[in-house]
């Protein structure tokens, strides 16, 4: 027998024992699927702080890098000319203590300034509810007068639509908020595990940022040890692509979203207009949803505010349209920069799919992610193309009748 024989009968071996051995696996974790499930679900807490670490490292990265390329770099180079490694070690700490520092401050100003505020405007709006669904209802009064069958369907969805809403507001976002502050002000266990839990999580962002580069390489060697030159080139691109997508759209869209919140608090409070805190906040978490989202936060805030001041309403709506113009055509393209490659119908798409696996956060994040696999498969599709010597461009293929099979052109009608 030859080499070349035992060598594949070899490799055969191997596969069935591993797709036997797979099988055996995937059927114990069937039948004990309770315990695997409560052994997964105990992992997932214990390592629940290094995954706040790797959600923390990925938003400071932007301001680390952003600080070094600034003004730390020169810095260190000046203070140490002749020594690379404290050069290195002081800038790395420098930026990282400035990110944490800010990340502090960003935390303790939302817990103390504008979480009160949201509380606040709540409490209002549920204490003047009463009065708001009576005007709702002498409105509808005066409109359909004159066509009782309308105006009896609508005040029945009038009134299911305010009940609704009632109940929600009372018992679970008003119980809610309840909750979180009285936690905050004297549930010590709570505080206690959320600190720690912090705490740790931000140990964990200090070392993976002070050492990320050895963390990309020791992950570049990983994979160039498991795979082919090929995958590998294919793997880093996507990579590389996956990061900059995350990079400059999440990062990008959060720091528009503030920003714009912002605007809206100082606008509001200038103008003085009632509900600010809930309605900025408002603002801002819906503006994170692209296309509809600022529509949905610019209705609910006109929402609240018509209710106590129309005149005010038509002054809001007015500041949403054109903070919605200054951030879609001046901010987002500073920010955020070049598009991520998604029409707008994929993005509606993305949208759809991610709030319906993922709620809010899977509407964020759906985008992106539908993003990178958009470009995998881009890439996959026009590699083929090029070997089957066709077009790569998609307007190539408008009007397109048929292919020749003997040149394998493409013949238009």
């Amino acid at each position: 027998m030859k080499l070349g024989d035992d060598k594949r009968y070899l490799h055969w071996g191997i596969t069935a024992f591993c797709v036997l051995a797979g099988g055996i696996l995937l059927m114990w974790i069937l039948l004990n699927w309770s315990g695997v499930s409560n052994t997964v679900n105990v992992l997932l807490n214990a390592l629940s702080s290094v995954f706040v670490g790797l959600i923390l490292a990925f938003f400071l990265s932007a301001f680390v890098n952003f600080s070094e390329k600034l003004f730390l770099e020169r810095l260190s180079k000046k203070i140490f000319p002749r020594n690379p490694k404290r050069a290195f070690a002081f800038k790395r700490s420098l930026s990282i203590c400035l990110s944490i520092a800010i990340e502090l401050a960003a935390v303790f100003g939302f817990c103390m300034l504008v979480l009160p505020g949201i509380y606040n405007s709540i409490v209002s709006l549920v204490s003047k509810m009463s009065s708001y669904i009576r005007v709702g209802q002498e409105l509808i009064d005066r409109l359909f007068s004159d066509y009782p069958e309308i105006e009896s369907i609508v005040l029945n969805v009038y009134t299911e639509t305010v009940a609704y809403l009632s109940d929600w507001i009372k018992n679970d976002l008003l119980a809610t908020v309840e909750v979180v502050l009285v936690n905050i002000s004297n549930g010590i266990v709570v505080i206690i595990n959320i600190l720690a839990g912090f705490f740790i999580g931000n140990v964990v962002s200090v070392y993976l940022l002070y050492s990320k580069e050895r963390f990309v390489a020791q992950l570049n060697k990983l994979v160039c040890c498991i795979f082919k030159p090929k995958a590998v080139n294919f793997i880093m691109d996507n990579a590389r692509f996956a990061y900059r997508t995350f990079g400059s759209y999440i990062l990008g869209k959060l720091a528009t979203s503030v920003l714009l919140g912002f605007l809206c608090a100082i606008f509001m409070s200038i103008t003085n207009m009632p509900y600010v805190a809930l309605i900025c906040v408002l603002v801002a978490i819906t503006n994170l949803i692209p296309y509809v989202g600022p529509y949905i936060g610019g209705g609910l805030g006109a929402l609240l505010i018509v209710l106590e001041n129309p005149v005010q309403c038509l002054v809001f709506i007015v500041f949403i349209c054109v903070a919605q113009m200054f951030e879609g055509n001046i901010l987002s393209p500073k920010i955020i920069g070049a598009t991520i490659g998604l029409t707008g119908f994929w993005v509606i798409v993305a949208m759809l799919i991610g709030g319906a696996v993922g709620g809010l956060m899977g509407m964020i994040i759906g985008v992106p992610i539908f993003a990178v696999f958009y470009s995998i498969l881009k890439n996959i599709a026009e590699n083929h193309l090029r070997k089957k010597q066709l077009p790569e461009n998609t307007d190539e293929f408008r009007n397109m009748k048929k292919l020749d099979t003997k040149n394998n052109k493409i013949i238009y009608k």
